[in-house]
């Protein structure tokens, strides 16, 4: 082994925790930007495979009334169109026994499992739909629904126990989040045994080549097919939201890949922060090991060493790192991608197949480790290379002149001095406490956005939501029922304190000035009774309706924006079965949720003839857990039921209570909150390392110090004392700073994070989250400052003697 290797070497394991501590920070920041770009590249091409062996359509319609065989082979006809598919899409309940609560999910009909034309669904155990045999779709087995078992669904009021023995993945089902916990698949002829109903509610098409354009005329000619037929349709893209009425899918492209590029731009720009941060320690750390080793440089000098040859000991060191580093980075990286590319593949019902490491995010990884610390090198060690003999001979690494915070504190006499050495020492380096505090602050500020993300959506889906619609239970009637009697009746039930009839009406809206194109936004105008207790209005421009407004509208900011128009101006509803009327805009409202809403007089909507006569219900309990609201709910859903009021399975908010619509609002960002989390920790590990590192190399410095006070009558406990609270120091100073950064950091991330999803989010903060951060931030304090208080501890005087 030649001289320079054998200095590497020693460089390298006599100092074995700085070594751990470099390897690691590099390591966890490779891993990070490693992980996230594995995970993206895994997910966004699974989607996108499944999505393309689909068939996918490009055209997707709604219709609101059945449409059947002959209409389908009428729209195969239309212009420009190449085929056509229809298939069904309806609500029903289902559990697995008499024990357990319904539940509303969807039941999908296909009109021939054997020749599937667009959307083709891929069965990945059992059979396919058959008689009276169900499939269930990937995913349902969480919610304990057994492969060859039974269970038990209800729709039109009638209970059935149904078999299912297949597993079928749908490319264009919504993610897990939505709410949906399981959705199963029947013949088109069973389900005409259930319902009577053998129709098809969905649309697919194609068309030669994929041109947006002239798609959306084809979609146009599509639809004014459907209405000579006296059949309302609108756009009905997979996964669209209410507010939405898109009609276009591109076949190439999945339709969640815009929202989870997004998001993963987000979680890459946090792990490359994290990588930046950990440089700072290579730099700090580096940059230590070059000045105590000065003399070590010129006496290689002396000897013949030239420049070159320092710059290869000393980057060969840092490359060493990097290497290490990779140790760690490659195989957690590869595991971790794993991981999270399977939870998030599973979460849109889609079989995440066969693992393969992503290799571009492998050579990401090794060009990270190997070259990021070089270049965090390059300054520091370009300065010890060119450093002369004689430079190197005159320099000592210590200053006898106190600074400025010494001198200040030198006059204090009320403080132990313990503490004052301990203040004293904290900034004694000045350079190196600003990077610390760059490294400690940025993970604070990415914990307290995460966090404020986090009690932003809690806060806009809990308070502000209920502050606006303030009911507790909703159900929907089979058909209009006499307002003043389901007030009555409902009014009878102790558990409830107000309840109100309200009506809504499903279609799009135009400013009246434009002509009709088919891309219309799509609204839901609400009827509202006046005065109403159940809704707090957040009136963002003009004013909330007055009774003597019969064509006065409040449109959602969101719609109002989309369809192009401002207070005062008159907008046209053409409604789903074909109707039009005409509404002057007199104010804009926020919702976080219902972004397509338009609140009118209920007597304006429902008309003279139907006057007394609602069917949407809105209910306020006098009780508002979860568990009250729901057994409410049932209470009232007998009380209907004897007195032979028919509820609809469907539900305006796909929930009848408002906690369990709650519970699967949140669901939405359950895999967005989990990735900012992991990133959150990572970030906080980073600076815990770097924390660690920088109180290690102060102990390396002032070995002399601490045997001096060995010498006097120090105490081990003392010592320790001293270097942990220099860590607590640093670590609560980052939290002073990283505390006022957190606020428009959190706002930030709240506004894009609801445009990605696109819900409107109230950004709100709370003082449990720097508080959390502060518990956080002490602790990681004292975990990071234990190992160098215990090197320190164990320094004698003989040592410090030694020491160069």
């Amino acid at each position: 082994m030649t001289v320079l290797r054998y200095k590497i070497w020693r460089d390298l394991w006599e100092s074995k925790a700085r070594t751990l501590q470099v390897v690691l920070i590099i390591g966890i920041g490779a891993f990070a930007i490693g992980m996230i770009f594995a995970t993206r590249n895994i997910v966004i091409n699974r989607l996108e495979e499944v999505w393309r062996a689909s068939s996918p359509a490009m055209i997707w319609l709604k219709s609101y009334a059945p449409v059947d065989d002959n209409a389908i082979n009428a729209l195969k006809r239309v212009d420009g169109v190449k085929d056509v598919e229809g298939f069904t899409v309806t609500s029903v309940e289902w559990r697995l026994s008499n024990d357990d609560e319904w539940s509303s999910t969807d039941l999908i009909v296909r009109n021939n499992y054997s020749d599937q034309r667009y959307n083709r669904l891929t069965l990945v155990n059992g059979e396919w739909p058959l008689g009276d045999t169900f499939a269930v779709g990937y995913g349902g087995e969480t919610s304990g629904i057994p492969l060859g078992g039974k269970v038990q669904i209800r729709i039109n009021k009638q209970e059935y126990d149904i078999l299912v023995n297949g597993v079928i993945v749908n490319a264009a089902a919504d993610p897990s989040g939505m709410g949906i916990n399981a959705f199963f698949y029947t013949t088109r002829d069973r389900m005409e045994e259930l319902t009577g109903f053998c129709g098809f509610n969905r649309i697919m098409a194609g068309a030669q080549v994929y041109d947006e354009p002239e798609l959306k005329k084809i979609a146009t000619r599509m639809q004014h097919t459907l209405e000579e037929r006296g059949i309302g349709s609108a756009g009905a893209r997979p996964t669209e939201g209410p507010s939405s009425g898109s009609r276009i899918a591109d076949p190439n492209k999945h339709f969640s890949q815009e929202v989870a590029d997004a998001v993963f731009f987000i979680l890459a720009t946090i792990a490359v922060l994290a990588l930046i941060l950990g440089l700072f320690l290579v730099y700090n750390t580096i940059n230590a090991v070059i000045s105590r080793q000065t003399k070590q440089i010129g006496v290689m000098k002396a000897i013949g060493a030239s420049t070159g040859q320092v710059l290869r000991l000393y980057f060969s060191i840092v490359l060493c790192y990097g290497l290490l580093a990779l140790l760690i980075a490659v195989p957690l990286g590869i595991i971790s991608s794993w991981l999270l590319s399977h939870y998030i593949i599973n979460s849109f019902y889609i079989n995440p197949g066969s693992f393969t490491p992503s290799l571009s995010a492998v050579l990401l990884q090794v060009g990270i480790a190997l070259l990021a610390p070089l270049i965090a090198a390059l300054i520091p060690v370009f300065s010890g290379a060119s450093i002369t003999v004689r430079e190197a001979i005159t320099t000592y690494g210590l200053s006898s002149e106190p600074g400025i915070l010494g001198r200040l504190f030198a006059k204090v006499k009320r403080i132990s001095r313990l503490w004052l050495l301990t203040i004293i020492n904290t900034f004694r380096h000045k350079g190196r406490v600003i990077l610390t505090q760059i490294t400690l602050v940025l993970s604070g500020l990415i914990f307290l956005t995460v966090l404020g993300v986090r009690d932003s959506a809690l806060y806009s889906f809990k308070d502000v939501l209920f502050s606006i619609v303030r009911f507790n239970v909703n159900f929907q009637l089979e058909k209009p029922e006499s307002i003043s009697r389901i007030e009555t009746l409902t009014l009878s039930h102790p558990g409830v304190k107000a309840v109100e009839m309200w009506e809504l009406r499903s279609g799009t809206l135009r400013a009246e000035e434009i002509q009709e194109t088919g891309d219309e936004a799509v609204a839901v105008f609400i009827g509202v009774p006046l005065p109403t207790s159940l809704y707090g209005p957040q009136i963002r421009d003009g004013r909330w309706l007055l009774p003597e407004d019969p064509q006065g509208v409040v449109l959602n900011q969101v719609l109002a924006k989309e369809a192009g128009v401002s207070i005062g101006d008159w907008v046209t509803f053409k409604q789903r079965f074909g109707g039009e009327t005409r509404w002057r805009l007199v104010g804009l409202s926020f919702d976080p949720i219902i972004k397509n809403s338009a609140y009118v007089l209920r007597q304006a909507l429902l008309g003279d003839f139907r006057g007394d006569r609602a069917s949407t219900i809105w209910i306020q309990t006098g009780r508002t857990d979860a568990d009250s609201e729901a057994s409410i709910a049932a209470d009232l859903r007998r009380l209907y039921g004897e007195n032979h009021i028919g509820l609809s399975d469907k539900t305006p908010f796909k929930a009848e209570t408002s906690s369990e619509f709650t519970e699967n609002i949140l669901n939405q960002f359950s895999i967005i909150f989990i990735l900012l989390a992991v990133m959150a920790v990572i970030i906080g590990l980073v600076g815990s390392i770097a924390l660690s590192g920088v109180l290690s190399l102060n102990v390396m410095e002032r070995g002399r110090e601490i045997g001096v006070m060995r010498a006097i009558g120090a105490e081990s406990a003392s010592i320790a004392k001293l270097f942990i609270g220099e860590g607590l120091l640093l670590g609560w100073l980052s939290w002073l700073i990283a505390l006022p950064f957190g606020l428009p950091g959190g706002w930030w991330m709240t506004q894009k994070l609801g445009s990605m999803i696109n819900i409107e989010m109230s950004y709100h903060f709370t003082l449990a989250s720097p508080l959390y951060w502060l518990g956080i931030i002490t602790v990681l304090s004292i975990l990071a400052s234990w190992l160098p208080a215990r090197r320190a501890m164990g320094i004698t005087v003989h040592e410090s003697l030694a020491y160069e």
